[in-house]
């Protein structure tokens, strides 16, 4: 086992990246390997491509724990929704299937956790007490909630309705995009997400993470809201380095604290 590293995949709705992370600076010891998503992410298809992805040479650990933050409500290993996937994982045992087809203990959790997870770990929100949300913005709208640096899983924050309309079909990226909105539009929808998000828990910081992270410099500044708004240091890393943080968190352990589940051999 390379001593102090783990292995992070995030699943998300576009593309799958995977890369071996150091546990302690948090920063990525590998190159960072991408694939797009296959369409319409059926399991078989995105098992494929995990496979492809930890059968690089640098990736070929099979003793590091590994983690994959997948997009979906999980609850001890199930996954419980399927917005942005293939219907077919519904009610699927996550950690199993991923044990068996990739023949190794696996760890899995919300890939919008793994994201704010590595912010409060190593990032934006390392150090900071009370109530912190991390928010995954990109092909869909996630978030993670974070109470004195303690995970409070699959918090599903952005599952209300702005307008009349689903929170993710005004302020996700690929609302931008489908819209054909211009920087200041998007910022005005995602302002008023944020604001609709800060009277439910009256947060002491909210992190921007996911793939609009990169982008932040076109549209931070226009975000109106109470509490202060931050960009993910990590940027698109950042769900790959929490998922593999989740992973040496609890190898070891049957389940977590926080409901989510770790596979033993």
């Amino acid at each position: 086992m390379k001593e102090g590293n783990a292995l992070g995949v995030d699943i998300g709705g576009s593309s799958i990246k995977a890369a071996l992370v150091d546990l302690r600076s948090g920063k990525l010891v590998s190159k960072r390997y991408k694939l797009p998503t296959p369409r319409g992410a059926e399991p078989d298809d995105v098992i494929r491509v995990v496979k492809e992805l930890l059968n690089h040479e640098s990736m070929q650990l099979p003793d590091v724990p590994l983690g994959i933050g997948f997009p979906s409500v999980i609850k001890h290993g199930t996954v419980m929704t399927a917005t942005n996937i293939s219907p077919a994982w519904q009610g699927q045992d996550l950690v199993a299937t991923f044990s068996e087809a990739l023949e190794r203990a696996v760890a899995v959790l919300n890939d919008a956790d793994a994201a704010g997870l590595a912010e409060i770990r190593y990032g934006a929100g390392a150090g900071v007490g009370g109530t912190i949300v991390a928010i995954t913005l990109g092909t869909g709208l996630g978030t993670a909630l974070f109470s004195d640096s303690e995970l409070v899983a699959g918090s599903e924050l952005a599952n209300f309705y702005i307008r009349g309309k689903p929170a993710q079909a005004l302020a996700s990226r690929l609302a931008m995009s489908r819209q054909k909105l211009t920087w200041k539009q998007w910022a005005k929808n995602v302002s008023e997400f944020l604001q609709a998000l800060d009277g439910l828990v009256w947060a002491d910081l909210f992190i921007i993470a996911g793939g609009a992270s990169e982008d932040a410099p076109n549209f931070i500044h226009l975000l109106k809201c109470r509490p202060p708004v931050v960009v993910a240091a990590a940027g698109k890393a950042a769900g790959i380095i929490g998922a593999a943080r989740f992973a040496a968190e609890r190898s070891g352990a049957a389940h977590s604290e926080s409901g989510e589940a770790h596979h033993e051999d």
